[in-house]
């Protein structure tokens, strides 16, 4: 990845995946006439879908950190305040038997922007 990622300026390991969209938020309104109006609030909305794949549990404990705040502030080349949704994490199978190991994980969360 040609830059890095942050969330509460702690840089984030590389991730397995990373894709981002933008969506707009409309306010709808019906008329007295009965017309339902549809008023722009915000276009450019953005959300961030990101993974990993055999993450330590350190890791895991720090995602599910992010997951229990707020908000959390998110840097990939332009800052923004995002919600941390559907945190995902799943044990790679059998890794929690490698001695001194709390197991690898496969991680996935959305950062929503606020």
């Amino acid at each position: 990845m040609a830059f890095a990622l942050t969330i509460n300026s702690t840089a984030l390991p590389e991730p397995a995946s990373f894709s981002c969209s933008y969506g707009t938020i409309e306010k709808v309104m019906t008329t007295e006439d009965g017309y339902d109006r549809s008023i722009l609030v915000r276009s450019g909305k953005a959300k961030f879908s990101l993974s990993w794949e055999g993450a330590d549990s350190t890791f895991k404990a720090t995602a599910e950190g992010y997951a229990a705040l707020e908000s959390v502030t998110f840097n990939d080349g332009t800052e923004h305040t995002c919600r941390c949704r559907n945190l995902k994490a799943d044990l790679v199978r059998y890794s929690n038997r490698w001695t001194g190991s709390d197991g690898l994980w496969n991680i996935s969360f959305d950062l929503e922007e606020y």
